[in-house]
C-alpha cells in the first residue's frame, strides 16, 4: 500500500471515528467528557490491533496472507464482530458503550427491569397487607419520585430520600407553628404565616441546596397534610416507615437494575454470536 492509499485509509477511518462516536455522546446520557475518552479509547485499540498492522504492510498481500476461505487475510479480519477484534482489557469497555446507544439492549432492559419492578411491588405489598399498614404511601411515593426526577439514578436516590425527610420534619415545624400562632394571630395568618415560611424553603431555597430541598419535600408536605391528625398522632411510626421502608425499597429498585442489564447484555450477545 503507497503512501498516498495510506493516508486516504487513515482518513476514512478518522471520519468512521468521529461519526461513530458522535452518535454514542448524543444519545448516550452521563459525564460527555468520560465517555469520549472511553469511546476514543475503543476506536484506538480496535485501529492499532486490528487495522493498522494491514494498512502498513509493505508489498502485495499474497496467497500465505488468506485464511481456508480463501479471503485475503484483511478482509477476513474486518469481518468479525467488533468486539472480538479488541483486546480483552478493552472489551467490556466496548459493551458498555455500544450497549448504551443499542436501542435493542435498551427495549430488552427496560422490558427485565419492569418485569422485575412488577414482582418487587408486589412483593411490598403483600407484605404491607398482611401486616395490615395503612400508610403505605410513605413508601410508594418515594419511589414515584425516584423514576420521575432527573439525572443519575444515584444521585436520584439520595435526593429523594432526603428530599423526603426534610419535607416530613417541615411539615411538623409547620404544624407546631401554627398551633402555636392560630390563637395569636387567627386562623388565617396563623396558618398563612408558617406556610409562607415552609414554601419560601423549599421553592426559594431550592437552588442552594437542591437535594435537600427539592420537589420530593414539596410532596411529602402535601400528602402528610391530607389527614394532618393521623400523621401528627403517629409521627415515630411514619419517620420509621419512610426511613426503613424508603431505603429498603427504593435500594431494591436500584440493585434490580444491574441484573436487567446483564440480561439485556448476554441475550444481545448470544442473538450476535448466533447470527455470525
Amino acid at each position: 500500500m503507497c503512501i498516498r492509499d495510506r493516508f486516504m485509509f487513515i482518513s476514512s477511518l478518522k471520519r468512521v471515528f468521529f461519526f461513530y462516536g458522535f452518535i454514542i455522546l448524543q444519545t448516550t446520557p452521563g459525564n460527555k467528557t468520560k465517555l469520549f475518552f472511553e469511546t476514543r479509547q475503543v476506536f484506538i485499540a480496535y485501529i492499532s490491533k486490528q487495522i493498522l498492522p494491514f494498512a502498513f504492510r509493505q508489498g502485495i498481500i499474497t496467497s500465505s496472507d488468506t485464511k481456508t476461505t480463501g479471503q485475503p487475510l484483511l478482509q477476513a479480519e474486518v469481518k468479525k464482530p467488533f468486539s472480538q477484534a479488541l483486546h480483552t482489557a478493552y472489551e467490556s469497555s466496548f459493551w458498555k458503550v455500544s450497549f448504551s446507544m443499542n436501542e435493542t439492549v435498551t427495549k430488552r432492559f427496560l422490558l427485565y427491569f419492569r418485569l422485575m419492578m412488577v414482582a418487587w411491588i408486589l412483593i411490598a405489598n403483600a407484605f404491607f397487607h398482611a401486616i395490615e399498614f395503612e400508610y403505605s404511601w410513605l413508601v410508594f411515593l418515594s419511589n414515584i419520585m425516584l423514576f420521575t426526577m432527573e439525572g443519575d439514578i444515584k444521585d436520584r436516590f439520595i435526593s429523594v430520600e432526603l428530599g423526603g425527610l426534610v419535607g416530613m420534619v417541615l411539615t411538623v415545624l409547620a404544624m407546631l407553628a401554627i398551633g402555636a400562632l392560630t390563637p395569636v394571630l387567627g386562623g388565617m395568618l396563623g396558618l398563612l404565616l408558617p406556610l409562607g415560611v415552609v414554601l419560601f424553603i423549599l421553592i426559594i431555597l431550592h437552588p442552594y441546596a437542591p437535594k435537600v430541598l427539592n420537589n420530593v419535600g414539596f410532596a411529602y408536605l402535601t400528602v402528610a397534610c391530607i389527614d394532618s391528625a393521623a400523621f401528627a398522632a403517629n409521627l415515630p411510626l411514619f419517620f420509621g416507615v419512610y426511613i426503613v421502608g424508603s431505603l429498603v425499597f427504593n435500594g431494591g429498585c436500584v440493585l434490580l437494575m444491574k441484573p436487567a442489564r446483564y440480561l439485556a447484555a448476554r441475550s444481545v450477545k448470544n442473538d450476535v454470536k448466533a447470527d455470525a
